[in-house]
């Protein structure tokens, strides 16, 4: 963006209230849009600027980066809504049910800012705002972070005490486990009112408080998906496994099945086209072979995703897991039809 145009767009922008000396509610005169204006660091430009390009239901918008006179700022969505720390403060203890909706949300949105390589770092009860539509934002990027893969600890001392995990204040490198320990401690404090450090809440949701909040962070799940599946009370599937199903395991004779199962397919296959398609010649019995195999193949792969491309992808970072497997139904049906129709037209 010209520095002209810059300055243009700044002359829209109206001051509506000071929330501190960084940070300030704006009005775009020209858009209508309500915005959160905040003064940047240069240490915090890169992942603001990749934050830009990320979208999700339950992140705050970083709508743009812009710089002001020699100053970087960033414009961020403004919610409109409580924040859960405003309702702790006026007496609400929230029940299970509710919690457990409203942190499995929270991950939703983690989960996204994980996979584009961004670390929170400052998920409280004040950065999560429940939006008068019902929705669930996270809020604040102000200590976000990208990995540092060379480093062996944080250089910085950042975090809201209480919530941040040990190794925010420079005992090790904070990464995406990180934020997992602040999911945790916001979980407890939702069902208690207070930090497990001096309230533990017990039984099932306990358990996965103490995990989340271990000191060492081996100790901790592995991904804000394990955490979301343990308050939900299910398993994580291993999504870490590649291949086609019955080959995901070490287990020869489970291997073995599948090689049958696979063989049988591929075998009535070959048959079903040799009886229907013998008397139309041998192309097309040929291509009804290779575009039966083709179509199931694709169905596998949409519908177990044997190398994890479409969880690894833009697209299953843009939607919820329940809109991807939404289309994968579709898709898979698509296919299933075009195959039907493909057969009838050869015939």
């Amino acid at each position: 963006m010209s520095e002209l145009s810059q300055r243009y767009e700044q002359w829209n922008i109206k001051e509506l209230k000071r929330i501190n000396e960084k940070s300030v509610i704006v009005f775009d005169e020209r858009s209508g849009e309500i915005m959160i204006k905040k003064r940047v660091d240069t240490d915090n430009l890169p992942v603001m600027q990749k934050l830009c390009l990320i979208r999700h239901k339950n992140l705050s918008a970083v709508l743009k980066v812009t710089q002001e006179d020699g100053d970087y700022f960033s414009y961020s969505e403004f919610v409109s809504g409580r924040s859960i720390q405003n309702l702790i403060d006026s007496g609400t203890i929230f029940d299970e049910k509710e919690a457990v909706r409203i942190i499995s949300e929270v991950c939703d949105g983690l989960e996204v800012l994980h996979k584009n390589g961004v670390i929170h770092r400052d998920i409280t009860a004040s950065n999560i705002i429940l939006s008068y539509d019902g929705n669930v934002k996270i809020i604040d990027y102000g200590i976000s972070r990208l990995p540092k893969h060379n480093a062996s600890r944080d250089t910085y001392i950042l975090g809201t005490a209480g919530y941040a995990a040990p190794e925010q204040f420079g005992f090790a490198q904070s990464d995406e486990k990180t934020d997992l320990y602040s999911v945790g401690v916001l979980l407890n404090v939702m069902l208690t009112g207070a930090f497990p450090s001096e309230k533990l809440y017990p039984g099932k949701l306990g358990k996965v408080i103490s995990r989340c909040t271990a000191i060492d962070s081996e100790k901790r799940y592995k991904t804000v998906k394990e955490v979301k599946s343990a308050i939900r009370g299910k398993k994580e599937k291993n999504k870490s496994a590649k291949g086609f199903p019955g080959f995901r395991t070490k287990n020869k004779i489970i291997r073995a099945a599948a090689v049958i199962l696979y063989a049988t397919i591929l075998f009535f296959e070959i048959a079903f086209a040799w009886v229907v398609y013998s008397n139309a010649g041998l192309l097309h019995m040929i291509i009804q072979i290779i575009l039966s195999v083709v179509i199931f193949a694709l169905i596998i792969f949409m519908i177990f995703d044997p190398n994890n491309i479409l969880s690894k992808s833009k697209l299953a970072s843009s939607v919820s897991e329940q809109s991807l497997t939404t289309i994968k139904v579709v898709v898979s049906t698509f296919l299933i039809l075009f195959g039907f129709l493909s057969t009838v037209f050869l015939c």
